[in-house]
């Protein structure tokens, strides 16, 4: 069965829709919420080709999103099927769930047909049991019901690595095809998402390398380029981007990135016409050597500005976001991930160095410096933000495939380091770090008719290990709770001792935002915007994206005005045009109030708009009435029922 690649792809399958099906499905989140809008508006625009200001997000004024149109093509493709049964908002939601893990299937495949001809079926099922099963970060981004772009980048890396890996072992018209796929599939990936544009460096690499060292034609280096180039051209002729042309902006695409690979294309055919004249190795390879140097450096420095610098020195980027939001904090925030890409990693790498200095045979050692390259940049690129883990993943996946094959089946016959080494990483890593979230969900998806009984009647009969699983739930759950009460205590003095609330919003409350005559937009949380929006359908402020910022000083600006009479957070209430104010419990908001020392060094909040207006207190807004409570989740709406300012602009 593990001689055949077809077989152990099949396995992998079972194994990749074991995990997902039923354990590792999760809820929508911000991003998805905000993804599924802005295709259903799209599609009542009457599906432009350009892009647009999406209007629904920073109402009135409209909002650019850092991900661009293909993804919106494809949702809707695969959600169309459904839309006349179901309807639209059923349709896309039954795409988000599946769609994710049928692109990381078509990953899958690219991973193995890429590992053809380098190792054995063997050797690749075992690495991908070892390395992408076992420790993925890509498994969190392809769950179902994460509709987003990372999980097509991860796919559309290892596709452009495998298609690389493969042009090596053939030649003529072959190897031209190989690379002409692999420049469509970059293009597309930097059409999706303008960082992926980076990863043309490494595909440069190996034929870069291979030319340095036997001075071999750079004709395919030249056909990607080429085809890169192209492709982003034409989606840049009916895709427009919304913030210039030529902006710099690792998120957004724009002509830069295509101008960069027009750069390349430029260069290769540069050196294939230069050296033939010139022969000299040496001042061919210095002059080769200090050109690809100076360009790449100049690339990655323009290119990835936004990610290394501005979260650093922004203030107002590094108190919404670096400080709140995961993927933009630097690796050094996140101690999980920074043990499993930096110490984990480094044995790895400095294993595969070794090898790769004293094995210089065939024409592996051109991919294996990409992978090791681009393992070791994406990872001290990771240290900045973290977000950046899903290509670590791809390039962690090749890199640690050679190293066991290379370092422990040198010729497959070294049978006690082969033991030593499965036995290491299966118990540490598959077994600690993936296995231990496989047995809690299986307990979970056993157990939950029991756990809802035995909240019922705790003095029900139950086996002792599912009772002891329940009481150590309930002391978690518990101790979470008293720990955010003690600190939201500290930092909110209103909030009474007996209150309690769950911080899950009822679908009554986006019934009553849906159904409201009144129009205009919604004000809410950051992190709850993207929910009200969807399930309501009605326009908001914000949401938890980089590139928000003016909406967000807005919402802080009102939530925040001090009263007794409240102008600013009236004035900017009118001038954006909202009528319905959002709010959950100041308990759940923990990301718009946390780690702010302004706020942490008053005594009371009582002053401030958010709990003056929330608990209804003694000077609240006479302008404002409430029209909805949920005490349970602790969910209040409020309209705005006056009119009689003036309109002046903040």
């Amino acid at each position: 069965m593990f001689s055949s690649y077809r077989a152990v792809f099949w396995l992998s399958v079972v194994m990749a829709l074991f995990v997902f099906a039923p354990f590792y499905v999760t809820g929508f989140s911000t991003d998805v919420w905000t993804r599924l809008a802005r295709i259903a508006e799209w599609s009542r625009l009457g599906f432009p080709w350009h892009e647009y200001l999406t209007a629904e997000q920073n109402f009135p004024f409209g909002q650019e999103l850092h991900w661009t149109r293909p993804l919106d093509f494809l949702g809707y493709a695969f959600a169309w099927t459904f839309i006349p049964t179901w309807g639209l908002k059923t349709a896309l939601e039954i795409m988000a769930t599946f769609t994710p893990i049928i692109v990381l299937l078509i990953g899958i495949r690219g991973y193995f047909y890429g590992m053809r001809g380098y190792v054995s079926p063997k050797i690749a099922f075992l690495g991908f049991w070892l390395f992408f099963y076992a420790i993925g970060y890509v498994w969190g981004q392809a769950a179902p019901g994460y509709y987003d772009h990372h999980v097509f980048h991860f796919t559309l890396l290892m596709w452009v690595i495998a298609l690389t890996a493969r042009s090596f072992l053939t030649v003529g018209q072959a190897k031209l095809c190989l690379m002409a796929a692999a420049g469509v599939l970059t293009a597309l990936g930097t059409w999706i998402t303008a960082e992926f544009a980076i990863n043309m460096v490494f595909v440069a690499l190996p034929f870069a390398f291979w030319w340095l060292l036997f001075n071999t034609s750079l004709k395919a280096l030249t056909v990607y380029f080429c085809v890169y180039t192209l492709v982003c051209l034409l989606a840049l002729s009916f895709d427009h981007p919304m913030s210039g042309f030529m902006t710099l902006d690792i998120y957004r695409f724009s002509l830069f990135h295509a101008i960069l690979g027009g750069i390349f294309t430029g260069i290769c055919l540069i050196l294939e016409s230069l050296f033939r004249i010139i022969q000299t190795s040496v001042f061919r390879r210095l002059i080769y050597g200090v050109l690809m140097v100076s360009i790449t450096c100049c690339a990655l420095l323009i290119g990835f500005q936004d990610i290394i610098f501005r979260p650093m020195t922004d203030p107002v980027v590094y108190h919404l976001w670096v400080k709140k939001v995961t993927e933009m904090a630097p690796l050094t925030n996140d101690w999980p991930s920074f043990f499993r890409y930096v110490i984990l990693t480094a044995p790895v790498v400095v294993g595969m160095m070794v090898s790769f200095i004293q094995n210089h045979i065939q024409k592996r050692q051109a991919i294996l410096l990409t992978v090791l390259s681009g393992l070791v940049f994406y990872t001290t690129l990771m240290v900045f933000h973290v977000r950046v883990g899903i290509s670590v993943d791809a390039f962690f996946i090749w890199t640690a495939v050679f190293f066991l094959n290379d370092v422990f089946f040198p010729r497959e016959k070294s049978v006690k380091l082969t033991l030593i080494f499965i036995v290491f990483y299966a118990l540490f890593m598959g077994t600690t770090i993936k296995g231990k979230i496989i047995m809690e969900r299986f307990i979970k998806f056993g157990v939950d008719h029991y756990k809802e009984a035995y909240e019922n009647n705790p003095d029900i009969e139950l086996p002792t290990f599912l009772k002891d699983e329940f009481l150590k739930e309930k002391a978690k759950n518990e101790e979470k709770e008293l720990t955010l009460d003690a600190k939201v205590n500290a930092l909110f003095n209103q909030r009474p001792e007996d209150e309690t609330y769950s911080c899950k919003t009822p679908e009554s409350a986006f019934k009553v935002l849906k159904e409201h005559p009144v129009k205009g937009g919604v004000l809410t949380d950051i992190f709850q915007a993207p929910q009200v929006l969807w399930e309501s359908g009605r326009p908001v402020w914000g949401g938890p994206y980089h590139d928000m910022i003016a909406p967000h000083l807005d919402l802080i600006r009102v939530f925040f005005d001090e009263g007794p009479d409240f102008k600013v957070a009236r004035r900017l209430l009118e001038y954006r045009q909202t009528k319905l104010i959002f709010m959950t419990h100041p308990g759940c908001m923990v990301y718009l109030f946390w780690n702010d020392k302004a706020f942490k060094k008053r005594e009371g909040l009582d002053a401030y708009f958010y709990f003056k207006t929330y608990y209804e207190l003694p000077g609240m807004p006479k302008w404002l009435k409430r029209i909805y409570y949920d005490e349970p989740s602790g969910v209040k709406i409020f309209e705005v029922i006056e009119d009689h300012m003036p309109r002046l602009q903040p």
